[in-house]
């Protein structure tokens, strides 16, 4: 997982920590996700293949 070779910010959190987290609390919907890699030269010059950007939304139960 690149996360653990990478040192942020910004940092890296998966859909399993937003639930983790808050799942108990808040309805999560993910509301836009798209692989931005060719916006990151930085990223993509240290081979990484991709790079996904996710917008969470949380409303309280």
């Amino acid at each position: 997982m690149w996360r653990v070779f990478l040192i942020g910010p910004p940092f890296s959190v998966s859909e399993a920590e937003v639930q983790a987290l808050y799942g108990d609390k808040y309805e999560i919907k993910i509301l836009f996700q798209e692989d931005v890699i060719n916006d990151y030269r930085q990223f993509k010059d240290q081979d990484l293949t991709s790079l996904v950007e996710k917008v969470f939304l949380l409303k309280p139960y």
